[in-house]
């Protein structure tokens, strides 16, 4: 069942503002879409939606094109990433003293496809703590939406019509019913929503370094005492993303059920790679401090959610670390193999 904001039955005041926050900006981000590329096509809506699930859709029906949201998307994201600044292994920079803004112990899902599976933690969180946890789900919250947003102009909803009968695309913990040239095509279109959400999400991290000389609090977690604040953010950006990934798939590649998705290493890094690529585009990009940072952020999330039960760093191997290349290079080849099996819907080259 889908609604407006003013009906989330969310008594709680920040979490109800996150949850506007965020509808405002996908329902901006969508018109924005529609005005400069889909001016003779239907308009995009956004809906958060009630299901036992976590899970995002695109679809269509007889005046729009929707992107649904569960509300347990931005909830448990909130939830996940409050926990791990909870733990001061995380962003260290940021001070882990003095009075906790949050501090709360709940049953948190563990397997986003099967909500009972549940274990209780304890979140302790200060007030610079809890601001940076709550703009990162953001983040990801809308790295979701935008990604939607991509399986929409990218012609993927009336391909799943003519393909396969279907009338929309289930996101996070969808699960392949066939192999071969199916499985390939539907990982090829996730490739390219990515890839797209990629492209609108550099806007969120120049948004975060220009909003530091203005906010005291994204000043205290985004700004780099050495002068590379875009290179900062945009490795706090890309580590969110892989933690995000691990809660999201991780725990259905460990249950071993299919998805459309790569591995939640290998998804980060071809979005690391497209994130460096497009902000390069905009602007000058230190590779090599960005690496750096990038390397401590990504150990610093590891260790914590291997601590809280989302990770086994013992997979991450040499052999497999080597596998990473030559997955990358697989996702881009059936990527440009599928690219134009959309093409007659498509909305932009």
């Amino acid at each position: 069942m889908s609604h407006d904001t003013d009906d989330l039955q969310i008594s709680d005041p920040g979490l109800l503002s996150d949850f506007r926050h965020l509808a405002h900006r996908a329902r901006s981000i969508a018109r924005q879409l529609h005005a400069a590329y889909g001016t003779e096509r239907k308009e995009i809506k956004f809906d958060f939606i009630d299901a036992g699930e976590f899970n995002a859709f695109a679809g269509a029906d007889e005046g729009f094109y929707v992107v649904e949201l569960n509300k347990a998307v931005p909830l448990f994201s909130i939830i996940l990433f409050y926990r791990l600044l909870s733990d001061p292994d995380v962003l260290p920079h940021l001070d882990a003293s003095g009075d906790f803004a949050s501090s709360f112990s709940l049953p948190f899902v563990i397997d986003p496809a099967e909500f009972a599976r549940r274990s209780e933690w304890e979140i302790k969180a200060n007030e610079i703590r809890a601001f940076a946890a709550g703009t990162i789900a953001d983040f990801c919250s809308t790295f979701v939406v935008c990604h939607e947003f991509g399986h929409i102009l990218y012609g993927h909803v009336e391909g799943m019509r003519f393909y396969y009968g279907d009338g929309g695309l289930a996101e996070l913990v969808s699960r392949e019913a066939s192999f071969g040239v199916e499985t390939a095509r539907r990982r090829a279109w996730e490739h390219d929503a990515d890839r797209f959400s990629a492209a609108l999400l550099i806007q969120f991290v120049d948004e975060l370094v220009a909003d530091r000389m203005k906010h005291p609090r994204t000043k205290l977690v985004f700004t780099d005492p050495e002068g590379f604040h875009t290179e900062h953010t945009l490795a706090i950006a890309v580590a969110s993303l892989f933690a995000f990934f691990v809660y999201v798939q991780g725990m259905r590649t460990k249950l071993d059920r299919l998805s459309s998705h790569p591995h939640p290493y290998v998804r980060a890094t071809y979005l690391k790679h497209m994130l460096v690529q497009t902000a390069r585009s905009r602007g000058r990009l230190d590779l090599r401090v960005f690496r750096q940072l990038l390397d401590r952020r990504l150990e610093e999330f590891m260790l914590v959610l291997e601590r809280v039960g989302l990770l086994d760093t013992r997979t991450y191997t040499r052999a497999y670390m080597r596998q990473v290349d030559e997955e990358l290079n697989h996702l881009d080849a059936i990527s440009h193999e599928h690219r134009e099996s959309c093409a007659r819907w498509r909305w932009i080259s």
